[in-house]
């Protein structure tokens, strides 16, 4: 019981940041975006929204794809590899940088 409640959990999870996503799509937040330090990369204002709706919807999706398996194999184990986000990024070579949002 407790099992489907994490998968619900999981897949509504990725269907909000979808949602999200696509009715924010112009306006994602801005700023400093990333993990590396000392690396930066000044962008306008189109790129940077571009970069956040892509990293939006590639973790929305891996949401829905991990709760979907988890469904189909009733299984709590693809809940638990949830962690690996980092490596999916890494798989779509979204590479984590610092960005500073330029103004024009």
């Amino acid at each position: 019981m407790v099992e489907i409640i994490f998968q619900i959990i999981v897949f509504s999870l990725g269907v909000w940041g979808m949602i999200f996503t696509i009715k924010n799509r112009r306006t994602m937040p801005g700023g400093l975006y990333g993990i590396l330090q000392n690396k930066y990369e000044i962008i306008n204002k189109d790129k940077l929204n571009s970069i956040l709706c892509m990293r939006s919807y590639a973790l929305s999706i891996y949401f829905i794809f991990i709760s979907i398996i988890a469904i189909l194999t009733k299984n709590f184990l693809p809940i638990v590899f949830l962690g690996l986000t980092p490596i999916i990024f890494v798989a779509f070579n979204i590479k984590a940088k610092k960005y500073v949002k330029f103004f024009d």
